[in-house]
């Protein structure tokens, strides 16, 4: 079985999570979509998902080394940040 990784199509190829203000403009452009047709509403669940994914995928990273290495501070501090900074806006 070979694992198929989906080109993303909304946000950069690149696109890290780091912060809140990193983040705001792809669901601001989310908030203000114009879904006037069956397609448009497609295209924005297609956008909605990728960025969930990216986001869950981040947190879920964070919280994974944090567990596997219990003596590193920086990676208990990586997903405390997620969680206090990046989380609640979402």
């Amino acid at each position: 079985m070979e694992l198929v990784i989906k080109e993303r199509t909304f946000l950069p190829k690149d696109f890290k999570v780091k912060d809140w203000e990193g983040l705001k403009p792809y669901f601001e452009k989310l908030l203000a979509a114009d879904i006037s047709s069956e397609e448009a509403l497609k295209q924005w669940f297609h956008q909605m998902s990728e960025l969930e994914a990216v986001v869950s995928e981040d947190m879920a990273w964070r919280y994974i080394k944090m567990t596997c290495d219990t003596t590193d501070q920086q990676l208990s501090e990586a997903f405390e940040y997620f969680v206090r900074e990046i989380q609640p806006h979402i």
